[in-house]
């Protein structure tokens, strides 16, 4: 055997894992350098998009909390007025509809009733569940109800403490008012119930 003979293990075996190895290590890096550029703008957009729900869903407030505080269920923010003093909660409460997880943000007034009600996650079918982020009707029936809010089909069968459901997607429907029950049953939790009872 000539000492030009090649190793064939080596050629066919060893070369590809180095060269994917390097491939890895330098798409990791990639990555990494990535991730260090884009975290800081992601976080303070998220921040941004935060503060912009809390503010749409009880916009008596103008400064809240950074940190929310779990409250059965709920994460509570204090929203304050420009005196300092409380005007309501903003509770994110998170339960599942139809395409699953749902994430909604309610605000509450000091009296107990909702100031405004925002969606802002849902996987839901487009053109019908969906239709609970994108349809502003749809949304602004929860203002000013308190207590625990019911789901009706029918607006002939409506009640003051109802709201009508989307059509044909009844199950997202019921699961916005399940969250936003789980936020009025939150400040009755935090206030030990509306001032006005």
């Amino acid at each position: 055997m000539s000492e030009k003979t090649k190793n064939p293990v080596f050629g066919d075996l060893v070369k590809p894992i180095i060269s994917l190895l390097l491939i890895c290590l330098v798409a990791a890096g990639l990555l990494g350098a990535a991730n260090a550029v884009t975290k800081a703008p992601i976080e303070e957009l998220a921040a941004k998009n935060a503060m912009e729900a809390k503010q749409k869903v009880l916009p008596d407030a103008q400064t809240f909390d950074e940190e929310g505080r779990e409250v059965d269920g709920a994460l509570a923010f204090a929203g304050y007025a420009a005196d300092g003093s409380v005007a309501g909660y903003v509770f994110e409460t998170k339960t599942n509809s139809y395409g699953g997880k749902l994430v909604v943000m309610t605000g509450v007034g000091n009296d107990g009733a909702v100031r405004g009600v925002t969606i802002t996650e849902i996987n839901d079918t487009p053109g019908l569940g969906l239709k609970a982020k994108t349809d502003p009707t749809f949304l602004t029936q929860y203002a000013g109800k308190s207590g625990v809010v019911g789901v009706v089909k029918n607006a002939d069968d409506k009640t003051d403490g109802d709201i009508v459901a989307i059509t044909s997607a009844t199950i997202s429907s019921k699961a916005v008012t399940t969250a936003v029950n789980a936020a009025l049953s939150a400040f009755d939790a935090i206030t030990g119930g509306a001032e006005n009872e």
